[in-house]
């Protein structure tokens, strides 16, 4: 039991590390399954969770768009391997592999296509349930559609919020190439909408620059660690209004020659690629098929005068990995050789089949949002063109934690045009 209202059981079951050796490494992954009162025989909606390198949230957390999916159906919570109660990955992962070579080994197994066997496994062999449904929010939406690429006939409908993936890209670099050009517009925006944060956010720069500040934990905040935080900002409702915020209490002395303990606190603890590393190492590999990201973002932003530390507009950055976190992340640093290595890696398998997508007859429904700070919004449309009874909901200013700011009506849209579309579905097998 949840809480009175909804049920709950929890589901484990034992994987390979590799699908491909099943004889293998095993790990284990977990899932909570929850309905509420008279829905226990309702279909399942799979919820994928974004990241990559996050666990799905617990129920007690009470995302809203629970409320509006538990109203129809069951949900399934399922901790991606590698997070939360599946086998997490933390600093006694790193220190289990005395070869970097064998660490690197152990993250590959760590994309979409591992993760999405993992989850078709716990409908065949765990719950041995009909097709069900999948719900994914950003990366959780690259993952559903690796799963129409694999598995086809074990879905009866998907939906994705901000997470239609580049299926044509074969590498990082086209797609931070049009994400770079979004990350510029919306710190013009920022500082438009608040100019005397880029006076602040100078000051601080200036100051970093001449003297990066050594952490508790051993870890630095460089004036680019400081600029990582845009991530966490402008890519969300209110984000700029709460990195105004944060803004305001920088300095701890009238002259502006110190910055608060508060701030710096605050900047160390923003970011999660200490306690959810699988985004740090493996980001870039989600966007390879057969080619290597040889650090594809560190490489853009020091080609691009307009990233430069010293440059007159400081620029916050959004979802690109920089080679340096390896050292300025105190807990990053265990994990520098393998990501050194993998960034090398050149034989990384497809994740989309462009051809299964073209003639997928299961109903897909995509909520897009215009202004996407992580999702390039052409990369989306090209997706959902390309993928057979896939169809595409865009919203012009709606930003890419939607699916939490306006949960009931990007919801209601998802759901009433999947379900509709689901019952054609079942009546035409009848036929």
């Amino acid at each position: 039991m949840v809480n009175k209202k909804i049920m709950s059981v929890e589901w484990q079951i034992e994987v390979a590390l590799n699908h491909d050796q099943p004889d293998g490494r095993m790990i284990e992954i977990f899932a909570r399954e929850i309905w509420t009162a008279g829905n226990k025989t309702k279909d399942i909606v799979v919820f994928l969770q974004g990241g990559p390198g996050f666990p799905a949230p617990r129920a007690g957390d009470g995302p809203p768009w629970i409320t509006e999916v538990l109203k129809d159906f069951r949900v399934l919570l399922v901790d991606h391997r590698g997070t939360g109660r599946s086998s997490p990955i933390g600093p006694d992962t790193a220190r289990a592999y005395s070869q970097p070579e064998d660490l690197a080994e152990y993250f590959s197994h760590f994309r979409a296509d591992s993760a999405v066997k993992d989850t078709e496994l716990l409908r065949k062999e765990i719950l041995k349930t009909k097709p069900w449904i999948l719900l994914g929010q950003s990366y959780g939406g690259f993952m559903a559609f690796t799963y129409l690429s694999l598995f086809p006939a074990s879905l009866k409908g998907v939906m994705t919020t901000g997470g239609c993936p580049p299926i044509t890209a074969n590498n990082p670099s086209e797609v931070y190439e049009r994400l770079f050009a979004v990350m510029v517009k919306r710190n013009q925006e920022f500082y438009k909408k608040y100019p005397e944060d880029l006076k602040t956010v100078q000051k601080i720069v200036d100051l970093l620059n001449h003297a990066p500040i050594l952490l508790p934990d051993g870890g630095i905040l460089s004036s680019a660690r400081l600029l990582d935080i845009g991530l966490a900002y402008l890519g969300g409702t209110s984000g700029m209004e709460r990195l105004h915020d944060l803004l305001d209490m920088a300095f701890a002395d009238r002259a502006k020659t110190k910055l608060s303990y508060a701030f710096i606190h605050n900047i160390a603890q923003t970011m999660g690629y200490e306690t959810h590393p699988i985004y740090a190492v493996i980001h870039e590999a989600l966007y390879c098929s057969g080619t290597a990201s040889n650090w594809a973002a560190d490489r853009l932003l020091k080609s691009r005068p307009e990233f430069s530390s010293t440059a007159e507009m400081p620029l916050f950055l959004g979802e690109n990995i920089r080679q340096a976190m390896f050292d300025e992340y105190a807990l990053l640093r265990p994990y520098r050789e393998a990501a050194e290595l993998l960034a090398a890696k050149t034989d990384w398998p497809a994740l989309y089949d462009l051809n299964q997508l073209s003639k997928n007859e299961v109903p897909v429904e995509c909520f897009v949002y215009k202004t996407d700070y992580y999702v390039d919004f052409a990369f989306s449309k090209d997706a959902v063109k390309r993928t057979k009874n896939a169809t595409i909901h865009i919203h012009d200013s709606w930003q890419h934690d939607s699916i939490r700011t306006h949960s009931k009506d990007v919801m209601k849209i998802l759901l009433s045009s999947l379900k509709k579309r689901m019952k054609i579905q079942e009546k035409k097998k009848k036929k």
